[in-house]
Order: structure tokens, then sequence, then C-alpha cells
């Protein structure tokens, strides 16, 4: 559960900063 919000965490950081 960690790694998955963690992954979507990043997606949503670099969709936002990129």
């Amino acid at each position: 559960a960690k790694k998955a919000r963690d992954q979507v965490y990043i997606s949503t950081l670099r969709t936002d900063g990129a």
C-alpha cells in the first residue's frame, strides 16, 4: 500500500512538474 501510494505521489509530481 505504501509503495503504491508512493508511486502515485511521484507520478503526480512528475506530471505536475513536467
